[in-house]
């Protein structure tokens, strides 16, 4: 399969989850080397995770922007690479080492849309003012985290309750990193 496909088969996949479609497996690869190509679903968001660390800055308004920028950087690297890490001893743990790869390409993929997504969200309710930004945005989170949750069920085989527990996993694991990032900033925590 050519980079081209493999690229397309992905977005199909992804597109499927959002629809909460189990066939969307079919379009994942599920060895180590999809794992390892899934990476690069967050090339296509390096634009969108700029302009979630550059509305950061100016909420945030640290002392050392170029500090902030850093560590905001170094935090996002972090989360990429530390979470899909986290989930490998996870699923070991449930006996699901082998569907781990399948989970890691659908998570890149599912993540980089998401990201695509709020920031979609934001910037077309931003005309609504402040209380209708928040609100589509607590609502693409929401409906964003019920898609987590599905893909992990789906790809790693598990229970509704193991789902969530991933899902609860991630959103903690990314608060720990980027509070952290802020504290090496200097800046207020974010609860």
């Amino acid at each position: 399969m050519t980079l081209t496909e493999e690229l397309h088969q992905s977005i199909t996949g992804v597109l499927r989850l959002f629809r909460f479609d189990a066939t969307a497996l079919t379009c994942f690869g599920r060895d180590a080397a999809a794992a390892k190509r899934s990476f690069w679903a967050w090339a296509f968001a390096v634009p969108a995770l700029t302009i979630v660390i550059w509305l950061g800055l100016i909420e945030a308004k640290p002392e050392d922007p170029g500090l902030y920028v850093a560590a905001r950087m170094i935090a996002q690297i972090i989360e990429i690479v530390g979470f899909p890490l986290l989930m490998l001893g996870v699923a070991g743990f449930w006996e699901r080492r082998a569907a781990w790869p399948v989970f890691v390409t659908a998570y890149n993929w599912f993540a980089m849309l998401q990201i695509s997504l709020q920031i979609t969200a934001l910037s077309l309710s931003a005309d609504g003012g402040p209380a209708v930004a928040g609100l589509v945005l607590n609502a693409v989170l929401v409906y964003t985290l019920l898609v987590e949750a599905f893909l992990a069920q789906t790809t790693l085989g598990i229970g509704r309750f193991q789902a969530i527990s991933v899902v609860i996993l991630d959103v903690v694991f990314g608060e720990l990193v980027d509070n952290a990032a802020r504290y090496v900033a200097g800046v207020p925590f974010h609860v």
